[in-house]
């Protein structure tokens, strides 16, 4: 992920920073877990497409509702979820699954 990408998808989402797969493979290990599973789970693109459809076709007033009928909010909004999609579509945002055991002190 570009610089660029790494700070718009960081300031949409509530996460100080991220991890590839690896970096948080090395951080359990580095605290006493032995890692069985990391791995990209390949859902991540596919909620976002859910997400987008859902607000698009099916809650769409639901969601002015909460924006206060601000059409160009809405705009933003579904803009920043496209993105998401197409930053997760292209591997550069994953959604991880990890399976790890701390080992004995």
């Amino acid at each position: 992920m570009s610089t660029e990408e790494a700070q718009r998808a960081l300031s949409l989402m509530s996460f100080a920073n991220v991890q590839d797969i690896p970096g948080y493979t090395r951080l359990l290990r580095e605290n006493g877990c032995d890692v069985q599973v990391a791995e990209d789970t390949d859902r991540l693109s596919k909620f976002f497409d859910l997400l987008l459809d859902m607000v698009e076709m099916q809650f769409t007033y639901d969601v002015l509702t909460l924006i206060q009928f601000r059409s160009e909010a809405l705009a933003v909004i579904t803009e920043n979820f496209r993105f998401l999609r197409d930053v997760s579509r292209a591997g550069k945002l994953v959604q991880a699954r990890f399976v790890a055991r701390r080992l004995a002190s």
